[in-house]
């Protein structure tokens, strides 16, 4: 995580991605409990997780409110 936050601060890993990575490297979990342990310090992923999967969905009321700031 250190050296992707290096290149990227405001990187959000792809939790999917991770989980396919994780068995294709046979890591047992150990990249996913990475991403997990990093996102429950930082609880603006959350933020930045909602908003990713809004803009996926094309849910433009939710792009809105995280983007003008309203909840």
């Amino acid at each position: 995580m250190a050296a992707l936050l290096q290149i990227r601060p405001e990187a959000v890993p792809n939790r999917i991605v991770v989980q396919h990575a994780d068995a294709l490297l046979g890591s047992n979990g150990r990249l996913l409990h990475e991403v997990e342990s990093w996102d429950a310090s930082n609880p603006s992923n959350l933020r930045r997780r909602e908003l990713n999967a809004a803009i996926v969905r094309n849910d433009l009321d939710t792009i809105r409110k995280h983007v003008l700031g309203f909840r």
